[in-house]
């Protein structure tokens, strides 16, 4: 799975959470700057990619923004 499949699973899975065992939530820096944003996504992607229990575990990066910024 590429990186952008990934976050696309990630959005699709969050109106069913609790169908997971874990859910780990990624977060970047307050400041919610280019950096930080990148480092969440990429940093959730890495754990979604080297967990062997993938079905079982949500790998979540969060944004600390208004949904309209974003």
């Amino acid at each position: 799975m590429n990186f952008t499949d990934c976050l696309n699973y990630v959005k699709s899975q969050l109106s069913d959470l609790v169908r997971f065992g874990l859910i780990r939530i990624v977060l970047g820096n307050e400041a919610c700057d280019l950096d930080s944003t990148i480092r969440a996504c990429v940093y959730a992607y890495f754990l979604h990619s080297t967990c062997p229990t993938n079905n079982e575990v949500l790998h979540v990066p969060m944004l600390q923004t208004k949904p309209s910024i974003f």
